[in-house]
């Protein structure tokens, strides 16, 4: 699993990639995004309580990435200095994956 790290004083986005396994193409961004944040130490005993939405990048081109703005400022997530597990939902019709993208650490 892929770590990120990002000072607590940094507010900036953090993306992951999504792929999407259809059998005839299909465009995410229409789905709605939320995040969640839990202690990585605790990982997995403790289940996300908290969702954040999230939003789509999608340039360039066919590419679709989930992304959330964390920091301080500009109304970014903000994280205590530590590690962080990810957890991504996308709601889609029927299925609501929640996946584990990456880890956060704030330093």
């Amino acid at each position: 699993m892929q770590t990120l790290t990002q000072s607590s004083l940094s507010t900036e986005y953090v993306q992951t990639l999504v792929r999407v396994a259809a059998a005839v193409p299909y465009d995410p961004s229409r789905d709605a995004l939320a995040w969640a944040f839990t202690n990585a130490a605790a990982f997995p005993a403790q289940q996300p309580s908290t969702w954040y939405p999230g939003t789509w990048d999608v340039w360039p081109g066919p590419l679709y990435y989930a992304q959330v703005l964390i920091g301080p400022a500009n109304g970014g997530v903000v994280l205590s200095q530590g590690k962080w597990q990810c957890w991504l939902r996308v709601t889609d019709d029927p299925e609501v994956p929640v996946l584990q993208p990456l880890v956060l650490q704030i330093v």
